[in-house]
């Protein structure tokens, strides 16, 4: 049997013997832990933030159905807006750390901390929608096939979306530095 396979079987067990979760959990606790603590970094609240999207996955696994989204894209979802939440909540402030991918794209310029703060400044502008793909592209270093899944779309359309923004992104950044050399 597949682990695709088997993580079927578990969810549809789960959803009649909620005991089967216990499967699921372990299978998925380490990347959710992960994802939540980049966000918040603070030990005790990714564990209090982490249990309260495996108790929320639990709560509504009966209403879960594949329909070609991965279970893991469920749970990164609840993560998503228990994170959210959390910061609207205390109007803390998120951390981010930069994915290796991003560092590449402007390699030249990311010990410029002037220029980080221009970068900052761009991303700051982008819509809510735009920058959350950014974040979980090169900031949270999710994978596109993932985040197909978690925007019920394809690869290929978040790809060249994300690489949209990039341009936008580097065309905001070409016109502060000619504003700023003059």
């Amino acid at each position: 049997m597949h682990d695709h396979e088997e993580e079927e079987k578990y969810i549809y067990i789960s959803q009649r013997d909620p005991r089967a979760f216990e499967w699921l959990y372990n299978r998925h606790h380490d990347r959710i832990f992960r994802y939540v603590y980049s966000k918040v970094r603070d030990t005790e609240q990714t564990a209090d933030l982490t249990s309260e999207v495996f108790l929320k996955a639990l709560m509504h696994i009966r209403s879960y159905e594949p329909k070609g989204i991965p279970f893991s894209a469920w749970l990164f979802r609840i993560a998503v807006n228990e994170v959210n939440m959390y910061f609207r909540r205390t109007g803390k402030v998120k951390h981010i750390s930069v994915h290796e991918d991003l560092r590449e794209e402007w390699n030249a310029q990311w010990d410029d901390p002037a220029w980080r703060r221009q970068l900052a400044e761009a991303l700051g502008r982008l819509s809510p929608e735009d920058l959350q793909l950014i974040e979980w592209r090169f900031f949270d270093g999710i994978r596109f096939k993932e985040i197909a899944e978690m925007e019920s779309s394809t690869e290929a359309a978040v790809k060249m979306k994300v690489y949209r923004i990039l341009e936008v992104l580097k065309k905001q950044l070409e016109t502060r530095d000619e504003y700023t050399n003059r």
